[in-house]
């Protein structure tokens, strides 16, 4: 992951001005939405048949349990769930 004084040295702000910014311009905190994206290329990775293991490293998880928590938490459900009532191309 790209930290944030790294984000905010490439257009020029300090770090905690860019965190301001960053929420100004999205609605959500920096490390809120880095953990968003990390929870759709888990799933994507899921959806195309890897195991959660996998997945959840190929995301920047820790393991899977830690992907897993992180999904029940932003989404109140769990990957296996999620993935048998969806379907995705």
């Amino acid at each position: 992951m790209v930290r944030r004084e790294e984000l905010a040295a490439l257009v020029h702000l300090s770090p905690t001005r860019f965190s301001h910014w960053f929420v100004e311009q999205t609605g959500l905190p920096l490390r809120s939405y880095a953990k968003w994206l990390r929870l759709t290329q888990a799933v994507r990775h899921l959806a195309s048949g890897e195991p959660i293991t996998t997945a959840a490293h190929a995301s920047g998880f820790s393991d899977s349990a830690h992907s897993s928590r992180t999904f029940r938490s932003l989404l109140g459900i769990d990957p296996s769930s999620a993935l048998a009532e969806v379907s995705l191309h």
